[in-house]
């Protein structure tokens, strides 16, 4: 029977649009400024602060980093919260990559209060040849409503076609907001067998099996042109659970990230179990580079920022071998068929979503 629930369930969507690459903002005026408005997601205090440094230069001036609250027009205030006692803290990058900062005196807010995260000029020389540049988001017309992103080279004014990544801030001992470092393209060499995909593992207990009809993600499945490839479904063996055949000549450019919708047909789908590792995604069959656009993160704990605990993230599988990676698509969403719960019904049947 075909499969009837057709429902996209979203592992995670950073990003759903622009290209794998940041924007940046040079910080080398002592009037730069950069700041993500949020809104705090706990009453629990907040410890640490992140951003991101993709460039330094010379003898690195020191900067503020820590938490502003907002004017009637929704710019940082130009005070640190907690008075006396700021929420903020100096620092001056080392090494160019993600950047956590614990701040002098944790914040305690309200859950939902709206807070500006900023980075600015402290002290020391700073001019072209003494700096840093902060990642600020991406090029996407995805999260730019809230929270959202601004930068002040003068004044503040909102970035209303960056999406607003590469900061966050930890709370209870837990990371918050998208605290990525950069975002790059995961490509594997060409050769046969060689793939890229989305693990995913969805909760145990959930129900008895689902089916996985196909695949939406942000994404830039090949290199070339006139190639078949192939989209498929492994298990944690990299053996093939379904796949079907696919051609980049019946796409449009795809030697640039976009958004794909990839489906198998229903007589290859087969019943999948909750709390097993799954594997979604492609391979190049020797005709093309299997790749994905992705945001890469320092660690777990950054990573588990987006609430999937390492339930999802990319892996590659090359050498007989799936190995995974502290990244996430841009934008992944698996389109279920079938979803067969536990629940009872009258007269002791099991039912299914479908």
């Amino acid at each position: 029977m075909p499969s009837m629930l057709d429902t996209v369930l979203q592992l995670v969507r950073l990003s759903e649009s622009g290209s794998a690459s940041s924007i940046t903002q040079l910080m080398s005026a002592s009037t730069t400024k950069v700041a993500w408005v949020f809104q705090a997601e706990t009453a629990d205090p907040i410890t640490d602060v992140f951003f991101s440094a993709s460039a330094k230069a010379g003898t690195v001036p020191t900067y503020t980093a820590g938490l502003q609250g907002l004017t009637s027009t929704g710019t940082p205030d130009g005070t640190y919260k907690g008075g006396g006692s700021p929420a903020s803290a100096t620092t001056a990058p080392a090494a160019t990559g993600g950047q956590v900062v614990t701040l002098a005196n944790a914040y305690a807010p309200a859950r939902g209060d709206r807070l500006a995260l900023v980075v600015e000029y402290s002290s020391g020389a700073i001019d072209a040849g003494d700096n840093i540049t902060v990642r600020t988001g991406v090029n996407s017309d995805f999260n730019v409503g809230f929270p959202y992103l601004l930068v002040n080279t003068g004044s503040w004014a909102k970035q209303i076609s960056t999406g607003a990544v590469f900061w966050g801030y930890r709370a209870g001992g837990r990371w918050y907001g998208k605290p990525a470092t950069d975002a790059t393209t995961n490509v594997l060499a060409n050769v046969s067998g060689n793939k890229v995909a989305v693990k995913f593992t969805l909760p145990a207990g959930a129900g008895e099996y689902f089916t996985v009809k196909g695949l939406r993600i942000r994404n830039r499945p090949v290199v070339s042109t006139s190639a078949a490839y192939k989209f498929g479904l492994w298990d944690a063996a990299g053996n093939t659970i379904q796949s079907a055949a696919l051609d980049s000549d019946e796409t449009v450019a795809m030697t640039q990230g976009h958004n794909y919708e990839f489906l198998f047909a229903d007589a290859a789908l087969r019943p999948l179990r909750f709390g097993v590792p799954y594997y979604v995604g492609f391979d190049g069959l020797g005709n093309a580079q299997p790749s994905m656009d992705c945001f890469t993160f320092d660690s777990a704990a950054l990573l588990a920022a987006m609430g999937l605990r390492g339930d999802v993230v990319v892996s590659s599988y090359a050498g007989g071998a799936w190995t995974d990676a502290l990244q996430l698509p841009l934008a992944a969403g698996l389109i279920l068929g079938d979803w067969r719960t536990y629940r009872r019904l009258r007269g002791g049947r099991v039912g299914d979503i479908r």
